[in-house]
Formats: structure tokens, C-alpha cells, sequence
């Protein structure tokens, strides 16, 4: 964890929560991916990461042989409740900007089916993102501040771990499947895999990872608030139901992008806070000699 110097100005920080929050420069969710990149790194290889990893592969491993039977059991569910198996939204706001040969518009659910997926959308994260920029700009509040930078730095560093992942492994998403179970082409052609995105990029879930780690940031961030978890997780729960529902994952896409997304979380937050234990006190007494043979006190204080 970054600990502030011992001659750390108390009035450049505030005390929320049990930390001490400084305010963000407004480029840090940018910057700040290359290290958070190389911390997840030595965590994956660090002795206590040993269990988590195990869970996660023997996760992975139990469910990729029901993986056919889940998603036709989510299907089935949602004939039943009449939910749609549509992953597609709907153009709210079309921007006119294009990246290569695809427009780049603001997108939103248009039934329940959409609604459920729109939970893993990185525009509803960025809209969480925003109300604490404006709160934290409004009442000045560093910790808000920080949330609001963090939330979109989690999604990045998470999302370039994703796509090495999808790009590494290039599974065949359910809509897309050939064979039950969806078939695995390790390392396609960058050009295959543009061309047609869905034969190749069902391991793992950027939804989840992103998911995971905005539910990370904002519950480390705000300890005080104990349901934050409980309603993430639940509706972390309904996402990925509607993957299933909607064809675009495999229930087996899921525990490795969450466990990133988690520790992604808890990496980024540790930045720009400490525990305010940590920090000496602003009121520093101590002897002092005064003249030849007296003693006093000296009072120190910081501002």
C-alpha cells in the first residue's frame, strides 16, 4: 500500500471512511495502467494468490462440460419468463464519430432482456463514474474525486487483460457455436478475429471483469456502506444470467474476469489513500532547551 511521507501536508488530504484521500490528477486513470498491469502481474505469482487461482481453474474446469446444458437451461428460463434472448441495444444517441468501419453511438436496453445485460455495459459504469465527478467537484471530496478516476481505470486495466485473454484463446460464443460447448481456436488471425469477433471472443467476460472491479472500487472506497456488495453482487448475478440468455457467454467464461476484476479493484484503490493510522499526528510535542540549564516543550502543528 503507497504510505503518505511522514511530512505530509494534512490539509492536502481528507479523512473519509478511516483513510486519507488526496485528490487525483485528472490523467491518472490513464497513467496509471501500466503499473496496475505489472502489480496484477506479481500478484498472480505471489504464494497467497496460489488458493484463489486454484478455485478459479477448477471453476473454470467443472463448468466447461455444462456449459451447453446452462446456456440451453437460460434459454429455457427465459421463454418461460418471457425474457428476450436480444444482446443488441438500441442507438440512443448517435455521435457521428466512426472507428474504422463502426460508428461509435451512445447504446441503451430497449426490453428486460437488454435491460438485464445493459447491467455489464461500460456506459452505465462511466454514468456511476460521473455522478461521483460531480458530487466530489461539488463538495469538493477527494474521495468521490478518486472513484470517479477509478472506476474507468479499473475497466481499462481490466479490459486490456480481457482482450489478451479473448485474443489468446478465441472461443466460439454460444450464438456463434459450431459443437456444444463452443470450439476453441487459440491464437487467431487478428484479421479473422475482426472480421468475425463472435467465432473468437467468449473467454473471458469483459462484462464481468468490469463489472467486478466498479463494484471493487466503490465498496473499498466506501467501507461504511454495507450493502454495496450485496446489491453488486446480485445484480453481477443477473448479468451473467442474461449472457447465458443471449448467447454472447459461456457460464465457464466467468470466474477467472471475476477474480481480476476484484483484484483489479483492490489494487487501484490502494493508490492516493492510507489508512489514517498510519499517518502521525498534526500536534507533534517534545522537549525543547530553551536557555543554559532550562528546559520547555515545543508545540508543533500542521496545517
Amino acid at each position: 500500500m503507497n504510505q503518505p511521507s511522514p511530512s505530509l501536508n494534512l490539509s492536502a488530504v481528507q479523512l473519509k471512511g478511516g483513510f486519507l484521500y488526496t485528490k487525483p490528477k485528472p490523467a491518472d486513470f490513464i497513467r496509471h495502467i501500466p503499473s496496475n498491469i505489472a502489480e496484477f502481474g506479481r500478484i498472480v505469482i505471489k504464494k497467497e494468490s496460489a488458493l484463489p487461482l486454484a478455485l478459479v481453474a477448477a471453476g473454470t474446469l467443472i463448468l466447461i462440460p455444462n456449459d451447453q446444458r446452462l446456456v440451453d437451461e437460460a434459454n429455457a428460463l427465459g421463454d418461460r419468463l418471457k425474457i428476450s434472448h436480444a444482446g443488441r441495444q438500441n442507438d440512443l444517441i448517435k455521435t457521428g464519430i466512426s472507428i474504422g468501419n463502426k460508428e461509435i453511438n451512445f447504446q441503451g436496453p430497449s426490453d428486460r432482456g437488454t435491460w438485464l445485460y445493459f447491467l455489464g455495459d461500460g456506459w452505465l459504469h462511466l454514468v456511476f463514474a460521473g455522478g461521483f465527478l460531480i458530487y466530489g467537484l461539488g463538495a469538493s471530496d477527494n474521495r468521490a474525486l478518486r472513484t470517479a478516476s477509478q472506476i474507468p481505470e479499473g475497466i481499462l486495466s481490466s479490459g486490456i487483460i480481457v482482450q489478451l485473454l479473448k485474443r489468446t484463446t478465441g472461443r466460439e460464443t454460444p450464438n456463434a457455436g459450431t459443437k456444444p460447448g463452443g470450439r476453441w481456436r487459440p491464437f487467431p488471425n487478428p484479421k479473422d478475429y475482426q472480421k468475425n469477433v463472435s467465432r473468437y471472443d467468449a473467454f473471458v467476460s469483459g462484462h464481468m471483469a468490469s463489472a467486478m472491479a466498479t463494484v471493487t472500487v466503490i465498496a473499498e472506497n466506501y467501507p461504511e456502506y454495507g450493502f454495496i456488495r450485496p446489491i453488486g453482487y446480485s445484480l453481477m448475478g443477473l448479468l451473467g444470467y442474461q449472457m447465458l440468455n443471449n448467447g454472447v457467454h459461456w457460464a465457464s467464461d466467468y470466474p477467472l474476469p471475476l477474480w481480476m476484476g476484484y483484484s483489479f479493484g483492490k489494487i487501484i484503490t490502494r493508490r492516493g489513500r492510507s489508512r489514517a493510522s498510519s499517518v502521525s499526528a498534526p500536534v507533534e510535542i517534545a522537549p525543547a532547551l530553551l536557555a543554559k540549564d532550562a528546559l520547555g516543550l515545543r508545540l508543533k502543528i500542521q496545517f
